[in-house]
């Protein structure tokens, strides 16, 4: 029955009606159980992730989604398909959504490890520009509520800087990388940021896109935090 549901969301069809009637019906909490019922099942995991994305952009349903856990259900998707990118990206959608919800749930996905694999399928497992930026929205809104290990920044900050040096020209990428890397060089030193190249991206974002003002804005920012003999523009 929740794979029926699932079918039917992501097909589309009457999908705000029929999201409210799932909803109220208990559809939340029968895709995770599902999930974890059946959680070495990758089809399973591929539909009931899917459905769990499309729910979870209703606010009745992440408030439901929170209280299921479902933060966790998607962590444990994440950890046990480590290179099925469908399940990574709708898995990382998931946990975005969640953790804009609520600030307490995010600090509470961090523990769960979820910053470390968001930024490991970011690293390894997307290809095209609108799963990295997902996945950059969601280093955002996590870093904001992690003390993490200088590692996990670290690495963080590395794999935002290579997507964002594929996709040059992809506004939404770089914008949201930016971002990223600012929110980062607020929890760690400018060494980390140094020693991961960041200044000739950020440059070359800055004068790629030079119209957009949050990538200006945040690129200057950026750069102040680099050690002096780094800040230097080329």
């Amino acid at each position: 029955m929740a794979l029926m549901a699932a079918g039917s969301l992501t097909a589309g069809a009457t999908r705000v009606q029929l999201e409210a009637d799932l909803i109220a019906s208990g559809a939340c909490e029968a895709v995770v159980q599902l999930l974890n019922a059946h959680a070495s099942s990758r089809q399973v995991q591929i539909q009931g992730l899917a459905a769990l994305g499309v729910l979870v952009s209703s606010d009745e349903a992440r408030v439901r989604l929170i209280t299921a856990d479902a933060g966790a259900t998607a962590i444990r998707a994440m950890r046990e398909f480590p290179a099925e990118s469908m399940i990574q990206r709708t898995a990382t959608s998931t946990i975005l959504h969640l953790a804009l919800g609520s600030d307490a749930y995010a600090a509470q996905l961090v523990d769960m490890g979820s910053f470390a694999l968001v930024t490991a399928a970011l690293n390894t497992c997307f290809d095209r520009p609108d799963p990295k930026f997902t996945a950059l929205q969601a280093i955002c809104i996590l870093v904001a509520s992690m003390q993490a290990s200088r590692v996990d920044l670290a690495s963080a900050c590395a794999a935002t800087v290579a997507a964002m040096n594929a996709h040059p020209d992809n506004e939404d990428v770089n914008e949201a990388g930016l971002l990223a890397l600012e929110r980062i060089a607020h929890v760690t030193s400018c060494t980390v940021l140094h020693n991961c190249g960041v200044q000739a991206t950020v440059v070359n974002a800055m004068q790629q896109l030079p119209y957009n003002e949050s990538i200006q804005d945040s690129g200057e920012h950026i750069l102040q935090q680099l050690p002096r003999r780094s800040q230097r523009a080329e």
